[in-house]
């Protein structure tokens, strides 16, 4: 009778192996982009399925109107992200209130997080 331990050690090659590891250096930017989110706490307040949180949904935000608390209206676009992620008070959109603090992105980091925002979706023309 096999050991579980042998049984756990043969397995993988047996079943054809578990593939190469999973890395950032093998994820596509839009996914790097989500585990970044996902590990900076992000996704705690910004929703990617559209839902309500304590800070805007990124679902299909990219190209989208957003109505300032000053009364200014912006579109969501780089220009527009970047700001809001590096100083969150300069824009604050209305309805939501200044809890965010500045994101500490690498240029790197920052760019794969605008994937993943761009690739949830853009705002349906008017």
């Amino acid at each position: 009778m096999l050991g579980v331990g042998l049984l756990v050690h043969l397995l993988p090659g047996w079943a054809g192996g578990l593939g190469a590891p999973v890395g950032p250096a093998t994820l596509r930017p839009a996914e790097r982009g989500l585990a970044l989110a996902r590990s900076r706490g992000c996704t705690a307040c910004h929703s990617l399925d559209g839902t309500r949180g304590v800070g805007p949904s990124w679902f299909a935000s990219w190209g989208a109107e957003r109505q300032l608390k000053d009364g200014r209206r912006v579109i969501v676009d780089e220009r527009y992200l970047r700001l809001a992620m590096t100083d969150p008070a300069v824009e604050l959109v209305e309805g939501y209130d200044p809890v965010m603090l500045p994101a500490a992105f690498t240029e790197a980091e920052l760019q794969d997080v605008l994937m993943l925002i761009r690739g949830l979706g853009s705002a349906p023309a008017p």
